[in-house]
């Protein structure tokens, strides 16, 4: 989900606002909290692996042309990968029988600790309160962008 991030917003986390930096017409910037971004790759890695249930009409054509989907689901990988690392998540879990299981999986890892986590919905109630609808603003022209948009005050 993007939102709209100020420019003091940004300094603080050492962002250099300078050209490539995506900005909102109106005043703003274009932000993005970490965990929208990984959230969005988890739901590409599972549309990905349950394509048939959330594409049914997609064309051999489409699936024969997946060398973006590809790329874009290997960053994924890696971002979470490092997220995951990042935030290294040490509980500990012990492997559990499951009972009279004679196939594979026969074990379960279980664990009786408790999490401390964030209260998710004070962060997305934020985001949501800022939040940049689809459709509804308009992005800058970027650096690479300003022969096809001579006047940026037509945005």
């Amino acid at each position: 989900m993007n939102f709209k991030a100020t420019a003091k917003e940004l300094r603080k986390t050492d962002i250099d606002l300078d050209d490539k930096i995506v900005r909102v017409s109106g005043g703003g910037y274009v932000g993005v909290l970490s965990v929208y971004h990984e959230l969005h790759c988890l739901e590409a890695l599972r549309r990905s692996t349950l394509r048939d249930y959330y594409y049914p009409n997609m064309t051999s054509y489409g699936r024969n042309h997946e060398a973006r989907t590809i790329e874009h689901l290997t960053h994924c990988i890696e971002y979470i990968r490092r997220t995951v690392m990042c935030h290294a998540d040490v509980s500990v879990y012990a492997a559990s029988w499951i009972a009279d299981s004679h196939e594979q999986p026969n074990k379960e890892l279980v664990s009786q600790g408790e999490r401390v986590c964030v209260k998710w919905d004070v962060i997305d109630t934020w985001s949501r309160s800022r939040a940049l609808k689809k459709k509804v603003y308009k992005v800058k022209p970027g650096p690479f962008e300003k022969d096809l948009h001579p006047s940026e005050n037509d945005v």
